[in-house]
């Protein structure tokens, strides 16, 4: 428990806090900013977002631990997922399932209308999720993209005659492609509805990141390298922990790994 406090810290302390100070100084003034720069730093913030949250929820369960109270778990490698409703039973399980059973089935039980039925339920419900984050309306456009994102798949998936394989499907040698076209798009464009501070702001960001210019300066590649080793390390250690694999080091390994964690969390 208590190294799960530990992972948390570090998560949360010398990870998401670090990558915020970027994302903070570029969403200060996004017109000051080249194209190259809103986008790295619009990845970043959907990193910043998991990491934070995640080791809030890593110094709950972990705290919980040690006094012997086991809770459930709350992510579960989000940024792995292949599609939207995989995404949401991955990132903030304990939210969206209180939603499907508290909120979601009711509705779709009252609902007689077939056709109602396969898209009202979800876009209300992904509405409030994205209004109980934030009474703006920013957050509204996060929760209606979201559920626009969940209609169209499930819709794919019934109507399209490859939705069952493809990206939309049960995936094969696709999976690896749907969860890079996901997170390059779909998580895009929800850590920016997130970050900006309004729609007006969002929309200017997304129109200067795609009409550019792309103009590419040496300080950007270290920013562009954090991204890929987060993501990178995201991928690895999430396939062992989906495999049940872990790597057994020696005492001494993990004793001077966990010390260099906490001195990082220090300084």
């Amino acid at each position: 428990g208590f190294q799960r406090v530990l992972w948390g810290l570090v998560k949360k302390v010398v990870v998401a806090d670090r990558i915020g100070v970027l994302v903070n100084q570029v969403y200060a003034d996004p017109a000051a900013y080249p194209a190259p720069v809103l986008a790295l730093a619009t990845y970043l913030f959907a990193f910043q977002l998991y990491l934070d949250f995640g080791a809030y929820a890593d110094i709950a369960v972990g705290t919980a631990g040690m006094m012997g109270v086991k809770l459930r778990e709350n992510f579960n490698w989000p940024f792995l997922a292949r599609n939207p409703a995989e995404f949401w039973s991955r990132w903030h399980m304990s939210l969206t399932t209180w939603f499907l059973d508290y909120v979601y089935a009711p509705m779709v039980r009252s609902v007689r209308n077939e056709s109602v039925r396969a898209f009202v339920p979800t876009l209300a419900v992904m509405l409030l999720v994205g209004v109980w984050h934030g009474a703006a309306w920013n957050f509204a456009a996060f929760g209606l993209f979201s559920g626009l994102t969940l209609v169209i798949h499930h819709g794919a998936r019934r109507v399209l005659p490859w939705g069952r394989r493809g990206i939309f499907g049960d995936y094969g040698w696709s999976g690896p492609l749907a969860t890079v076209l996901y997170f390059l798009g779909v998580n895009f464009c929800i850590a920016l509805l997130f970050r900006a501070p309004d729609l007006p702001t969002a929309w200017a960001i997304l129109s200067r990141i795609f009409t550019g210019p792309w103009i590419w300066d040496e300080w950007f590649t270290p920013y562009l390298a954090v991204i890929l080793i987060l993501a990178a390390f995201h991928v690895v250690r999430g396939t062992l922990m989906a495999d049940r694999k872990g790597f057994a080091l020696p005492a001494p390994v993990r004793g001077a790994f966990w010390f260099g964690m906490l001195m990082l969390i220090l300084f």
